[in-house]
């Protein structure tokens, strides 16, 4: 392929963007990619050593995964020189069976130049992955026993009615296991520390958890507000994800794209995750960090996708931006053609990217701006 840059995403999860000269954007069919990691190398400027950045994380590859939502991560520097097992090359097995089920031709492309550079052997049973087969997601937990403690952080996603998530985790708990949930409260202002409030849970986990642990709570995770350099206001909202064994002092931490969710922990999803075994000093300190709030009011019931067969269609029209192959990617902003498609039947007035518009040209020279992330296409006088 001849880039430098390879990106799997799930296939219904791309919908167009910038043309990337310097990237390949592979399409992943089902079951459902939504495991969240990679691999960068580069070259040390003081030693000339090649190094390779293992990257395993909840955020997905979007501006707020990147810069505005509450995510975690776990990294993992490996010397090219050095023969010891590493992360890198672990996550690398999972790209090349990405690579051979999208049928990638393996001839100098990104992944085999990534190989060159690594050790032979990965970091063996601290990832976890469903991504090349259906199987549960979490290490066999009969081995770990009753946990002490269990704590969860994360986004509200798992079915009013679900208990899969539980069943999942019963292996770790008894009747002496207290669970701990952290979850994002968008309606808790972080200036409040009052404890009666609605949060977007599934009732038939918290059911669930209380039915087999020895105690359960809920902690409201706010969102808080923190202003760009450019004076726009953002929202942060929590979107990490983790699942902590805590067994005394030690803890047992599985980082990554897992949701508390049935699809996440059952191998429905192409999920992975790292476990990382730290001290329950440190666990205490990272929960200090997400200033949460022990909720004793209601819980709504969490977002919910909507059949695409019930959505109202959007207009046909595509807008794709293919940048100039002499533009930089560490720019901020890239000069290039922005080509669009519409539908003859309901054609658009015009296209606005301030400060720039067009009227509807097949082909129009732009500049797309880093900080700039949307078109407005107009139909009419309506916005689309």
């Amino acid at each position: 392929m001849g880039r430098n840059l390879l990106i799997f995403a799930a296939h219904d999860r791309i919908h167009g963007g910038a043309y990337l000269p310097w990237a390949d954007i592979v399409q992943v069919g089902p079951p459902r990619l939504h495991a969240k990691f990679a691999i960068l190398q580069f070259r040390n400027e003081t030693t000339g050593k090649i190094i390779s950045r293992a990257i395993v994380t909840s955020a997905n590859l979007t501006k707020g995964g990147l810069t505005r939502n509450r995510e975690i991560v776990v990294w993992e520097d490996a010397n090219s020189e050095s023969g010891a097992p590493s992360l890198a090359s672990t996550l690398l097995q999972e790209l090349r069976f990405l690579r051979k089920e999208t049928k990638l031709s393996t001839r100098d492309d990104v992944i085999t130049v990534l190989g060159r550079n690594l050790p032979k052997s990965g970091s063996k049973g601290l990832v976890h992955s469903t991504i090349d087969q259906r199987t549960p997601l979490l290490p066999s937990l009969d081995s770990i026993g009753a946990a002490d403690d269990i704590v969860i952080v994360t986004p509200a996603f798992a079915g009013e009615s679900s208990s899969g998530p539980v069943e999942a985790l019963r292996p770790l708990i008894s009747a002496n296991t207290k669970v701990l949930i952290y979850a994002d409260a968008p309606s808790l202002e972080d200036t409040s520390r009052s404890v009666s409030y609605s949060i977007p849970f599934s009732s038939g986990v918290l059911e669930g958890f209380r039915g087999v642990a020895n105690d359960i709570d809920l902690l409201g995770v706010p969102r808080f507000v923190t202003q760009e350099q450019r004076g726009n206001l953002i929202e942060r909202r929590l979107h990490a994800k983790m699942i902590a064994v805590v067994h005394g002092t030690a803890v047992r931490a599985f980082v990554g794209s897992a949701n508390l969710t049935s699809p996440a922990l059952n191998g429905d999803n192409r999920e992975l995750i790292v476990e990382v075994q730290t001290s329950r000093d440190t666990l205490d300190k990272f929960l200090k960090g997400l200033d949460a709030r022990r909720h004793s009011g209601s819980v709504s019931v969490p977002r919910t996708t909507t059949p695409s067969s019930n959505v109202e269609p959007l207009p046909e029209l595509q807008a794709r931006f293919e940048i100039d192959y002499e533009q930089r990617a560490s720019s901020s902003k890239w000069h290039g053609t922005l080509f669009l498609e519409w539908d003859k039947h309901r054609p658009p007035s015009r296209v606005e990217y301030p400060p720039q518009q067009c009227e509807l040209l097949a082909e129009q020279r732009f500049v797309l701006f880093e900080s700039q992330s949307h078109l407005t296409v107009y139909f009419g006088d309506k916005k689309g």
